[in-house]
């Protein structure tokens, strides 16, 4: 090797040790104090640690790609504004192991992304963030965590004991203005009104549909002691869908819905503000302590929606209670969905019928309203439990109807290799939907 060969590659090698000593310091990062400027190093990027058991009363906002917070499970507090603030525009972000608080009740203990005019634009729309056994212990306001942002996963995050002290709609989390790609592993959803919601506003970035979302392995819940305790918290339901195409709800747990806000449906699925709910999975689950169970609704009748709703729920255990005062029904559907596949569930029912389908009415884009046509196609397999009364009960008519007048209620009606118990014996639902074993 010549001189200037040498020359050549030892400074080959010195840039990559420096490259490496570069990155070796952003991943080690900077220990800041409970009293010290932690928005600081925050504007500095890299990997900023807190001081374990520390309380950080002031707000701090991540807007620096590549920003990595580590909380040791340190507490930052939000005085006037949320704790955390991921802006507009930003990107590359990961908070983890920390507890964030709010003192503010207009707003959200957590905030990633903006929903108003600042983040009109889908280049705007923050990204790639990720937000790790990150909790909300408490929160006296709107809600837990707003998501205005695309490419987005929490993962063992957790929103406890959030509602509005004045009796306002609270929701534990919360996705607004965002594009989608949204990721929920694990944690705990806690709150006064909906414990998880997508949509509820209109889509401020023109023309963006939000898709492609997972909530996986997700506990729901609100507690019972809610229904004593005198406190208005605007009860709705524990999971509902105004927007969302490529939606997808397994391995869940859902546990404490009642009348009160809503008719205390479990989950909701009702496009509204002109966005879109399509193509839906929810599977593998639990729902206990519910009034009702599923509250289904193809096309809205306040704004007009385009599109058909496709809903696929399998493997769902439902226990509805009388005492919640619900419909008591495993799922009612109205303004005709496209398609509704029930496979493989149980039902410990309440209410009178199994299913409810009923036309309620749905808004064209002239703005007129009209009263909804039949489901596309209604499918009702491999179902075990309990036959309430009036069983299908479809645009009027118990069981189908004496002469099948309720059977146009969906264009194709699939009823078939289901297990009914039920005390009396209903001629007309056995008549109707025969191929079924009917049990006392």
């Amino acid at each position: 090797m010549t001189a200037t060969e040498l020359r050549a590659a030892l400074e080959v090698e010195r840039d990559r040790l420096t490259a490496l000593m570069a990155r070796y310091d952003a991943d080690l990062g900077v220990t800041i104090p409970p009293e010290g400027d932690l928005q600081a190093a925050l504007d500095m990027g890299g990997t900023v640690h807190l001081v374990a058991g520390g309380v950080y009363r002031v707000p701090c906002v991540l807007s620096v790609p590549g920003t990595r917070l580590r909380g040791h499970g340190a507490a930052i507090v939000g005085i006037r504004g949320p704790a955390l603030v991921v802006p507009a525009g930003a990107s590359d972000i990961a908070v983890e192991d920390v507890t964030a608080t709010c003192e503010d009740y207009d707003q959200a203990a957590i905030r990633l992304g903006a929903n108003d005019e600042t983040q009109a634009l889908p280049e705007l729309e923050p990204h790639h963030i990720t937000l790790t056994r990150v909790t909300v212990p408490s929160h006296r306001g709107k809600r837990g965590i707003e998501v205005n942002a695309r490419a987005v996963e929490l993962t063992d995050c957790s929103v406890l004991d959030t509602w509005d002290p004045y009796g306002r709609e609270s929701q534990g989390l919360c996705v607004l203005n965002s594009s989608g790609s949204l990721l929920v592993v694990g944690g705990t959803y806690e709150a006064g009104s909906i414990n998880i919601l997508v949509g509820g506003d209109t889509m401020k970035m023109a023309g963006v549909v939000t898709r492609d979302l997972l909530f996986d392995g997700v506990t729901l819940r609100k507690p019972l002691s809610w229904r004593t305790d005198g406190v208005s918290r605007a009860v709705k339901n524990l999971f509902e869908l105004k927007a969302g195409v490529g939606a997808t709800l397994r391995n869940f747990t859902a546990s404490g819905s009642w009348a009160d806000g809503q008719s205390g449906s479990a989950i909701v699925l009702t496009p509204r503000d002109g966005r879109h709910v399509d193509d839906v999975l929810i599977e593998n689950g639990v729902i206990a302590d519910a009034g009702s169970g599923f509250q289904i609704m193809g096309r809205d009748y306040y704004t007009f929606t385009d599109g058909t709703m496709h809903v696929r729920i399998r493997n769902v255990d439902l226990t509805t209670r009388a005492e919640h005062n619900g419909h008591g029904l495993f799922a009612m559907v109205s303004g005709e969905p496209g398609r509704v596949d029930i496979t493989d569930c149980y039902g410990d029912l309440s209410g009178h019928s199994l299913v409810l389908a009923h036309q309620g009415d749905v808004m064209e884009a002239d703005g007129s309203v009209r009263p909804g046509g039949p489901i596309g196609e209604l499918c009702l397999t491999g179902y075990e439990g309990t036959r309430p009364e009036w069983g299908l009960m479809l645009w009027g008519n118990a069981n189908g109807g004496p002469n099948g007048e309720g059977l146009t209620a969906a264009t194709v009606l699939d009823v078939r290799d289901n297990i009914f118990r039920g005390e009396s014996s209903d001629v007309v639902m056995r008549r109707n939907f025969p191929n079924n074993t009917y049990l006392p």
